[in-house]
C-alpha cells in the first residue's frame, strides 16, 4: 500500500516514517496501513488520486472515513452533477476533471439479476442502499430500494457533501411520483435546466410545468425540447441562456423585457419589425453589454428589411466573415457575410441577418465581443477537442467491438481525411456484419462530433491566417502611403529652400 501511494505522492516516505502499521493477520503477516492517519495535505493529495467509485465506498466504512473524504474532497471540486429525472429510473452522474471517469448511480428495481452482478448493501449517512452492478462496470451502480424518492434525496444529499459540483437536472415527462422531489430544497437552485421529450415523446402537462418552474431558481441555462404549448415559462426572463421550443405565447413587450446572453426561438411569432424595435432598444443602452446572441427560426423566402435601423454592409476588415454558434445549444459555425451590420455609440459592433442551419434557415442577431475572435474560438475548441479524447476510450470499451480500426481512431495525430475514412470504414463493417444498434448509432455519433470539432478548428486556423495577411497588407499599404507623404514633404521643403536661396542670390546681385 505504502508503495502504491508512494508513486502518487513522492514525499509520503518521508510524511508517514513515524507512522504505525498495525497488523492484521498475524499468521500470514499482512499489515494495514493507517490512511486516516496521514497527515491532511498528504491525504488531499492521496484522494485527489482516487478514482470516483472508491471514494464513495471509502465513505461507507466508517464515519471517520467518510468525514475525511467530506473535508478533504471539497476542495477538490467535480465538474458537474447531472440529474435525470425520469420514472421509474432517475439517474445521477457525477462527472469529473481530468483522470477520474463519470461516476453513475442508477434507481432500477425492475432488472433480473444474473450472474454478471454483484450485489452489494451500502450505509451511506445512516442510510441503508440495496444495490448491485456489472462485474466489469464498477463505476455504474444500479439501486433497488423500494422508496426511490427517500433514497434519490438520500444519496444526492451525500454526493453533495463529498464533491462541491453544480447540479444539472434533465426532466423527461410523465414523472408521476418524482414530482414531489422538485419540493425538496436540494431540487430549489440549480445550474441548467433542461425539459425533453424523452424517447417515448410524451408531452408535458400544464400542472407538471407549473410544479417544476413554480420554485426552481435556474442560474446559467434554461432548455426546453419539448412543444409547451401556450404555457408562459416566465423562468427566461431570470436566466442567462435559454432555449424553448414554443415562444408562440410572447408578445414583443416580452421580448423587449428579455435581460439575457443567448436565446434560441425555435417557434415563436415575432415579426421582423419587431425584432428592429428590440436592435433599435440595444442601440440605445450602451451600458448594457451583455448581449450576445439570439436566434430566430426564419423562413428563407421572407425578405428582411428595416426601415429604422441603418446598417452596414459586411466588410472584412470590419469584422469576421463567421462566427461561433452558441456553445451551449451546438458546435460548428454561421456565416455571416450576408448579414447587416450597426455600430453602437460605444463602438460595439452588432450583425442581424438570415443565416443556414441545419435544418433550416434563422434571423441572427449576433454581438461582436471580439469582432476577429478565431484565436478564442480555437482554444475553445482545442480544449473541447482534447476532453473528446480523454472520453474516447471508456466509448469505445461500453459501445465498440474492439477492433483495430477503433484502436486506431484514439489517435489524435491522425488527419481529417485519415480519421473520416476509418470512421466509415468502421460504421460500415460494424452495420454489415451486427446490423443497425442504438450503441452503433452513439458510437458514430460521438466520433462525428469529433470529427466536426476538428473540421472547425480547421477552418479557424484558415480563417485567422486570412485575418493576418488582411492585416499585414493593411499595414504594408499605410505603409507605403506614409513614405509616399513623407517623400512629397521633404521633396517639396527641398524645392522651398531652393527657391529661398535663389531669391536671395537675385537680391543681392541687386
Amino acid at each position: 500500500m505504502l508503495g502504491k501511494l508512494s508513486r502518487i505522492v513522492p514525499s509520503i516516505q518521508r510524511a508517514c516514517k513515524n507512522l504505525p502499521f498495525r497488523r492484521k493477520n498475524s499468521k500470514k503477516g499482512k499489515k494495514s496501513f493507517p490512511l486516516l492517519s496521514l497527515p491532511s495535505l498528504v491525504l488531499e493529495k492521496v484522494f485527489n488520486q482516487t478514482d470516483a467509485i472508491d471514494l464513495l465506498n471509502l465513505t461507507a466504512c466508517s464515519k471517520n472515513a467518510g468525514g475525511a473524504v467530506k473535508i478533504t474532497s471539497k476542495r477538490n471540486s467535480a465538474k458537474t452533477c447531472l440529474l435525470h429525472l425520469r420514472y421509474p429510473r432517475p439517474s445521477i452522474t457525477i462527472s469529473f476533471h481530468g483522470f477520474r471517469k463519470n461516476l453513475v448511480w442508477m434507481f432500477d428495481k425492475e432488472e433480473k439479476l444474473t450472474k454478471k452482478h454483484v450485489q452489494e448493501d451500502k450505509t451511506l449517512s445512516g442510510y441503508l442502499f440495496n444495490t448491485y452492478r456489472e462485474k466489469k462496470k464498477t463505476r455504474h451502480v444500479m439501486c433497488r430500494n423500494e422508496n426511490v424518492r427517500e433514497g434519490f434525496i438520500k444519496i444526492l444529499d451525500h454526493f453533495l457533501q463529498i464533491f462541491t459540483v453544480p447540479i444539472q437536472i434533465v426532466v423527461e415527462p410523465n414523472l408521476g411520483d418524482l414530482m414531489t422531489l422538485f419540493n425538496h430544497p436540494l431540487l430549489l437552485r440549480c445550474s441548467e435546466l433542461e425539459l425533453t421529450r424523452g424517447y417515448k415523446q410524451y408531452h408535458f402537462g400544464r400542472d407538471e410545468l407549473n410544479a417544476i418552474c413554480k420554485k426552481i431558481h435556474v442560474k446559467d441555462r434554461f432548455r426546453v425540447d419539448v412543444d409547451t404549448g401556450s404555457t408562459n415559462l416566465r423562468q427566461i426572463f431570470f436566466v442567462e441562456n435559454f432555449s424553448i421550443c414554443n415562444a408562440n405565447w410572447m408578445c414583443s413587450h416580452d421580448l423587449l423585457n428579455l435581460d439575457c446572453r443567448t436565446a434560441k426561438f425555435k417557434r415563436h411569432a415575432f415579426k421582423i419589425d419587431e425584432i428592429e424595435d428590440y436592435a433599435l432598444k440595444w442601440l440605445s443602452k450602451p451600458h448594457k453589454p451583455k448581449l450576445e446572441r439570439m436566434e430566430f427560426a426564419w423562413d428563407p423566402l421572407e425578405e428582411v428589411w428595416f426601415d429604422k435601423l441603418k446598417t452596414m454592409e459586411w466588410d472584412k476588415t470590419r469584422r469576421s466573415k463567421c462566427c461561433m454558434k452558441n456553445e451551449l445549444l451546438t458546435s460548428g459555425t454561421y456565416d455571416c457575410s450576408a448579414a447587416f451590420d450597426f455600430i453602437r455609440k460605444d463602438g460595439l459592433l452588432a450583425s442581424i441577418g438570415v443565416v443556414d442551419d441545419v435544418g433550416g434557415s434563422i434571423l441572427l442577431f449576433h454581438v461582436w465581443h471580439d469582432r476577429f475572435p478565431t484565436k478564442t474560438q480555437q482554444d475553445l475548441l482545442q480544449k473541447k477537442l482534447a476532453d473528446l479524447y480523454i472520453e474516447l476510450p471508456e466509448i469505445n470499451q461500453l459501445y465498440g467491438v474492439g477492433s483495430v480500426a477503433e484502436q486506431a481512431l484514439q489517435n489524435p495525430k491522425l488527419s481529417i481525411e485519415r480519421f473520416q475514412e476509418l470512421l466509415n470504414e468502421t460504421y460500415t463493417h460494424r452495420m454489415a456484419l451486427f446490423n443497425s444498434s442504438p450503441e452503433l448509432e452513439y458510437w458514430y455519433g460521438f466520433h462525428n462530433q469529433i470529427l466536426n470539432v476538428m473540421k472547425d478548428i480547421r477552418f479557424l486556423t484558415l480563417a485567422r491566417m486570412s485575418a493576418v495577411k488582411i492585416a499585414l497588407k493593411t499595414r504594408m499599404y499605410i505603409y507605403q502611403m506614409q513614405r509616399k507623404v513623407h517623400t512629397r514633404q521633404f521633396t517639396l521643403r527641398n524645392t522651398r529652400g531652393s527657391l529661398v536661396q535663389d531669391l536671395a542670390t537675385t537680391t543681392k546681385m541687386t
